[in-house]
């Protein structure tokens, strides 16, 4: 039993200093530039860090700066990107016409800086305008997208 514990302990003690390198790693020093129909479109991955945070960090760093430099090189690509598919799922959602006017999201009128319930004022739960069905017809269309013809 005694050896059992301290098996547990060594291997306990192991990956803590293994998170510990991971976590006191320095970040990058790269630039997030994803290649557009419009042309290079820069991402910011860095922030100046809130006021609560001052004296402890200056910058707020994105974990992109963290990673190998062949998963910063396919998160670039959007082609190669897998997760850019969904991305794609979801403007095809955004943009196909639905509900009982025929109207897709991209068409609604925007007059505000704020979108869905916030552009409503619908602070307080559900309200008569909402989706009757609750959004299943639209997830529902995203999982038929995803699964393929």
């Amino acid at each position: 039993m005694q050896q059992r514990k301290l098996n547990l302990l060594a291997a306990t003690t192991a990956f803590g200093l293994a998170l510990a390198g991971v976590a006191l790693a320095d970040p990058v020093d790269d630039t997030l530039v994803i290649e557009t129909d419009d042309g290079p479109l820069e991402i910011s991955t860095t922030a100046p860090a809130p006021d609560h945070l001052k004296g402890v960090m200056d910058t707020i760093w994105s974990g992109w700066h963290y990673r190998e430099t062949e998963t910063r090189a396919l998160e670039a690509d959007d082609f190669d990107n897998p997760g850019m598919v969904f991305v794609d799922l979801g403007m095809d959602a955004w943009n196909e016409p639905m509900g009982t006017n025929g109207e897709s999201c991209a068409g609604l009128p925007r007059r505000t800086g704020k979108h869905g319930r916030a552009a409503r004022g619908d602070t307080a739960g559900r309200r008569k305008d909402r989706r009757p069905d609750g959004g299943r017809e639209l997830r529902q269309r995203l999982r038929d997208r995803a699964d393929g013809p």
